[in-house]
C-alpha cells in the first residue's frame, strides 16, 4: 500500500440536495477532512432558494464562488476557524431537475491551486465571470482579461462539447490559451465542468491544481462506453504511482459503488469510506491509500457526458 502525505487543494467537498417536498437544500454527505466542527455545524444548516453558497447556485443555475468573508456565505465565523477562505457551489442538473449542490472548499494554507467561472458574453466568446488563484498572481493577471472563442481553450471545450474535460499536463495542451503563465507558476492539470439547465450552457466551473498542491489525492474523468453499458477511464491525474495503469483496466458497470450510483440517479454522490464499498474501484483505489470519493456527472439531452471523480 502506498500512502502519501499530500497538501490537496480541496479541503472540504459536499453534496447538497433537495428536501423532501423540494423547499430547501439539505445536507446529504460530505468529506471533511477533520473539520469536524465544520462538519457538525454543516449538519445542521439548511438553506432557502437564493439562500447562502449553495442556495444561490440553485437559484442562479450557474456555479458561484465566493470567499468566506463574504456576507453572503452563511458559514463564514465557522469556515475561517477551520482556516476554509474560499468555496466554489456547482449545481447539478438533469434537464430542469436539481440532482445536488456540489461544494468544493480550499484553505488559506492551501493556496496552490486556482478556481474560476467562465461564463458566455456573445454567441461566440466566453470570459471569466470570478476567479480564486490563492497565491498565484501571474495566472490571476494572465486570466482576468482574457476571452476565449467558443470551443477555446479548457473551459471553451467543455462547454462547446457539453462535457467535462480533464488535461494534463496544460503546458503542452495544444490550443492551451494560458501555456507560460500556467508553467510560470506550475500549474499542471485543470478540469473543466459545463453547467446545463434544460440543455442551455452558458457556464463552466474550472478547477486547476499545482504541482504541489493538486485539487485531490485523485481526480478522474469517466465516460460511458461506445455501447453505453460500462463506465471506462478517460483522463486522470494520479498523486499515487501506478493507480491510472489500474484504472485503465477497469470497466463500472451501472449502479456499482460510488461511480455506478451517480451514473445511475444522475446525482452527485459521495462514498465516506471505501473500503466499506463493494466495488473494484474502491478495492484498488483502497490498496493506494485512498480513502474517500465524490462523483459528480455531467449529462446532455438525457444523456450522461462524463463523471468527474475527486479521491481524497
Amino acid at each position: 500500500m502506498c500512502i502519501t502525505t499530500v497538501n490537496v487543494f480541496i479541503q472540504v467537498i459536499e453534496v447538497w440536495k433537495l428536501s423532501r417536498r423540494g423547499a430547501h437544500l439539505e445536507l446529504d454527505a460530505g468529506l471533511y477532512n477533520g473539520l469536524d466542527d465544520f462538519r457538525w455545524h454543516s449538519e445542521r444548516t439548511t438553506f432557502e432558494h437564493g439562500q447562502g453558497l449553495p442556495g444561490q447556485a440553485w437559484a442562479a443555475r450557474r456555479p458561484i464562488l465566493l470567499g468566506t468573508n463574504q456576507p453572503e456565505f452563511q458559514r463564514a465565523m465557522t469556515a475561517r476557524r477551520a482556516d476554509l477562505n474560499t468555496a466554489i457551489a456547482i449545481p447539478i442538473f438533469n434537464g430542469d431537475f436539481l440532482g445536488g449542490v456540489v461544494v468544493l472548499m480550499c484553505g488559506g494554507s492551501f493556496a496552490g491551486g486556482a478556481i474560476e467561472v467562465w461564463s458566455q458574453v456573445s454567441n461566440d466568446a466566453i470570459a471569466l465571470a470570478d476567479g480564486y488563484y490563492g497565491t498565484l498572481t501571474s495566472l490571476e493577471q494572465n486570466s482576468r482579461n482574457l476571452q476565449l472563442g467558443w470551443g477555446e481553450g479548457l473551459p471553451g471545450k467543455a462547454m462547446a462539447s457539453h462535457e467535462p474535460v480533464l488535461i494534463s499536463p496544460l503546458s503542452t495542451a495544444p490550443g492551451f490559451k494560458r501555456t507560460q503563465a500556467v508553467g510560470e507558476v506550475e500549474v499542471t492539470t485543470g478540469v473543466a465542468m459545463p453547467v446545463t439547465h434544460r440543455g442551455k450552457l452558458e457556464s463552466a466551473a474550472v478547477l486547476m491544481s499545482a504541482r504541489h498542491t493538486p485539487i485531490a489525492r485523485s481526480f478522474e474523468l469517466w465516460r460511458p462506453d461506445a455501447e453505453n453499458k460500462t463506465l471506462q477511464i478517460a483522463n486522470a491525474y494520479e498523486c499515487t504511482p501506478n493507480f491510472q495503469d489500474t484504472l485503465r483496466k477497469i470497466s463500472v458497470r451501472p449502479g456499482e459503488g460510488v461511480l455506478g450510483h451517480a451514473w445511475v440517479t444522475g446525482c452527485p454522490a459521495v462514498c465516506e469510506d471505501l473500503a466499506k464499498e463493494n466495488s473494484r474501484y474502491a478495492h484498488w483505489a483502497c490498496t493506494e491509500g485512498l480513502v474517500s470519493a465524490c462523483a459528480i456527472p455531467f449529462s446532455h439531452e438525457g444523456r450522461l457526458r462524463g463523471i468527474v471523480m475527486l479521491t481524497m
